[in-house]
């Protein structure tokens, strides 16, 4: 896959060892974490490659910016409430709820 991007570069020595780290992160994360969160970084990067953001809310184009920090936002928050399925959010646990995880 390297290979491929390299040819298509107008300065392939300088494109290599990039392209060699972006190709190995992107396995890596495919390897440890699965397809789906590969799926979901990589959608969240052509979000926020593809409509521009800005600081200035001003500008013509902010809205469109904001509007897909907001829908990545919102996706976000929406999956990390049905990870917990029901459950308190909380860093720290009471004993009586881990003892009955752990069917004790």
């Amino acid at each position: 896959m390297t290979a491929v991007l390299c040819a298509s570069a107008e300065t392939p020595a300088a494109f290599v060892p990039s392209a060699a780290i972006c190709v190995s992160a992107a396995l890596w994360v495919v390897t440890r974490f699965g397809l789906v969160s590969a799926v979901v970084g990589w959608s969240v990067n052509y979000f926020f490659w593809n409509y521009p953001m800005t600081f200035a809310p001003t500008q013509w184009y902010s809205r469109i910016g904001y509007m897909a920090l907001f829908l990545v936002a919102a996706i976000t928050f929406y999956g990390f409430q049905t990870s917990l399925v029901g459950r308190r959010f909380g860093l720290v646990a009471n004993d009586d709820e881990l003892n009955s995880r752990r069917g004790l």
